[in-house]
């Protein structure tokens, strides 16, 4: 089941409290004590992390490059505008795109090193050798491609989407820490 933003927001909140409530008062008025609160704390603590962690965040993208941000608990099966259907059941560690559109999209991957952005992939692997001698090209960054009127699974360094189509990539970035931090730019290829 899709879910938007606002009910996903009060489904993971107001139901664990409501849960940890609920188990409040009814272990007080069942048992006489007031072991119902630790119990429901920890109940509706999974249920919070179920919600943060289990939830994967799925992206859809319309031919008007319009772009619809949902939710997906449990299964559901998907019909693109061209007619085709899938079945999507993500692993809750992706990020899941649906290119509901006839144009090919790509994900990219945009580095920043001490919250400045590396336009210039050489001087980005100078930079890095000169702070990581562990370097790998396997850490360079990545370009993730979409076809048209399909879905695809990403395992990004985190679960959303920074940046959309003709947003403007700033070239600095607030964070704090010296490490490199990660941002995704979904756009058009054509």
């Amino acid at each position: 089941m899709f879910i938007n933003g606002q009910l996903y927001t009060i489904l993971s909140i107001a139901l664990p409290i409501a849960i940890w409530i609920g188990l409040t008062v009814a272990i007080k008025k069942i048992f006489k004590n007031y072991y119902g609160v630790i119990v429901g704390v920890i109940i509706s603590g999974m249920l919070f992390g179920f919600f943060q962690e289990g939830v994967p965040k799925v992206y859809i993208v319309n031919n008007n490059m319009h772009v619809k941000a949902f939710r997906l608990i449990g299964t559901i099966k998907y019909t693109f505008d061209n007619g085709n259907t899938i079945q999507l059941q993500p692993n809750p560690k992706d990020l899941v795109v649906i290119n509901n559109s006839s144009h090919m999209l790509v994900i990219e991957e945009i580095t920043y090193q001490n919250s400045n952005f590396i336009k210039n992939r050489k001087k980005f692997e100078e930079l890095l050798a000169k702070t990581d001698s562990t370097y790998e090209a396997k850490n360079e960054p990545k370009l993730f491609s979409i076809g048209t009127y399909t879905t695809g699974n990403f395992r990004l360094a985190h679960k959303w989407i920074d940046y959309f189509f003709d947003e403007s990539v700033p070239q600095k970035i607030k964070e704090y820490g010296s490490s490199n931090k990660k941002k995704y730019w979904l756009r058009k290829v054509d």
